[in-house]
């Protein structure tokens, strides 16, 4: 369902050294400093390990200092799917979504290039065995011609994900100092297994609720993939957003200097 797993794999080894942001408020260091003087395979390295470091660090607290939110779990306030291929036309809402397991990601490769300030890339490898998924839903639509309207909480285990997160971006001179602007993040993680779970509070068509979760469990890998494309777009939006937070308010030489 939600693969936010992905969510987490972008942290640019921030505050790899102690950062002092604008306003004085300083960020203790969280993992070894990465220097783009160093030879490329020995920078990618150092991001790789310094990204896993920084993942097991804030996992649980954020970096309160720029409201950064904590990893375990990853809170989302609504995502929606909707599928139109047969034999599902239907649209969820999930609300109040709690995804844990992201502490657990581990890091497989780093590949850099920060050479041209106006096409910053860095493209990372990831693997989790397994995240939990919980939170409330709205399903509305069709299962063939059978109607299907379903309200109450849902809880969600995927297994295996693997898949390169793309950052692209840019930087931006403010106040003389130049800052990370991120484009996008892309990704189209793959999953090895998902399981899905869902109660009813809505009792007018119970019998086809089951149907619905026991075909949701059938069929899960192409109601994912025909919806991977809008996971793609709502995902990028929400983590560009969020790890703006952070790269927006450090020099980029802080993050990671020369």
């Amino acid at each position: 369902m939600d693969v936010k797993v992905l969510l987490l794999l972008t942290s640019f080894a921030i505050s790899s050294r102690a950062a002092v942001l604008r306003n004085g408020v300083e960020i203790p260091q969280y993992a070894e400093i990465c220097r783009r003087s160093q030879a490329q395979d020995s920078l990618d390295e150092c991001l790789k390990n310094s990204i896993q470091t920084l993942i097991q660090k804030i996992s649980k607290d954020g970096i309160p200092q720029l409201n950064f939110p904590s990893l375990d779990p990853w809170k989302v306030e609504e995502f929606h799917i909707k599928n139109s291929g047969d034999p599902f036309k239907i649209g969820l809402t999930f609300t109040n979504i709690n995804t844990h397991g992201f502490s657990a990601i581990q890091i497989l490769g780093v590949r850099s290039n920060f050479n041209n300030p106006n096409q910053i890339a860095m493209d990372v490898d990831f693997h989790n065995d397994k995240v939990l998924v919980k939170g409330n839903y709205v399903a509305e639509g069709y299962i063939s011609d059978l109607p299907i309207l379903g309200k109450g909480s849902f809880s969600g285990s995927i297994n295996n994900v693997t898949g390169t997160l793309k950052l692209r971006g840019h930087l931006v001179t403010k106040d003389g100092e130049e800052f990370l602007q991120i484009d996008r993040m892309i990704m189209r993680p793959t999953v090895g297994d998902m399981k899905v779970h869902m109660s009813n509070e809505n009792y007018k068509y119970p019998e086809l609720s089951n149907i619905l979760v026991s075909l949701l469990n059938q069929f899960w890998r192409p109601i994912y993939e025909e919806a991977l494309p809008y996971f793609q777009n709502v995902s990028d939006e929400i983590m560009t957003s969020r790890f703006n937070l952070a790269t927006l308010k450090i020099p980029f030489d802080q993050l990671i200097p020369k």
